[in-house]
């Protein structure tokens, strides 16, 4: 099985923390939470996305910036490692139906050795599509479960990104991209290794911007990317939609990734 995809945890903070705290809240004080993720790769002219999804029952979850729309960076440690969180897991159905571009794909719940419970293709080929198509989720629902519930949304256009300019001591990074969408989000991921002597990449900056064109990461908090021996980048554009019934709520979201160029020392 897939790691939960990124775009499902960068939607929601808090959910790596439910292992530890659903005991805490009554059961009748939690919530259903449905996340759609549809990532999109490939060239202009082919490009195919394989959604996914997953559905459990937590205590309240945290919206995260790329939730809330909240501009701003966010620095962490990175592990590329990283094991799935323990979620309460609960059925949707037998399958959920994803429909792009007028073709429909099944998504069947796939179990993993960890009990990881995943909603993946069940047959056939990955979807193709013109990134900025519209989406529609159908889920039936199960007793005892995640409920019958719909959602429609746009897929994320695709994305240029300038050329990253390393920045001088003391300047902020600007960033610039062409083409923008309405009511998309841009995130710029910048990794890299915070010293000589980390073994590997152990540094990541996440920074989300409203997708008008341009942005700037300022210089305290991007002076280790720019100092670092080995360093990355990777430029998103992200759309989420969100619809809510009684207590459960349902999320699809979609991202176009983009590897721009590195320029500078």
């Amino acid at each position: 099985m897939r790691r939960i995809a990124p775009t499902i945890l960068a939607t929601l903070s808090g959910i790596s923390m439910l292992a530890a705290c659903r005991d805490v809240t009554p059961p009748d004080a939690q919530l259903n939470y449905g996340f759609l993720t549809i990532d999109i790769t490939g060239t202009p002219g082919n490009y195919t996305t394989d959604p996914s999804a997953i559905f459990i029952k937590s205590n309240p979850l945290t919206l995260g910036r790329l939730g809330t729309g909240e501009e701003g960076c966010d620095l962490s440690v990175y592990s590329s490692g990283g094991v799935d969180p323990t979620l309460n897991y609960i059925g949707a159905g037998g399958s959920v139906s994803v429909t792009i571009n007028g073709t429909t794909v099944l998504l069947v719940p796939v179990t993993d050795d960890n009990l990881n419970v995943e909603y993946v293709r069940a047959s056939g080929n990955a979807l193709s599509l013109t990134p900025g198509d519209q989406f529609q989720l159908d889920v039936p629902g199960k007793d005892g479960g995640f409920p019958a519930m719909s959602l429609v949304g746009q897929t994320a256009a695709a994305i240029t990104p300038d050329a990253i300019t390393v920045p001088d001591s003391g300047a902020d990074l600007n960033v610039n991209w062409t083409t923008t969408q309405a009511g998309s989000l841009i995130v710029y991921d910048l990794k890299y290794k915070a010293s000589s002597t980390s073994a590997d990449i152990d540094r990541e900056l996440f920074c989300v911007f409203s997708d008008d064109g341009g942005g700037s990461i300022p210089a305290d908090i991007v002076d280790g990317w720019r100092r670092s021996i080995q360093r990355e980048a990777e430029v998103s554009r992200y759309t989420v939609v969100s619809t809510q019934l009684d207590k459960s709520h349902l999320y699809g979201s979609s991202q176009f990734v983009t590897i721009p160029t590195i320029v500078g020392p």
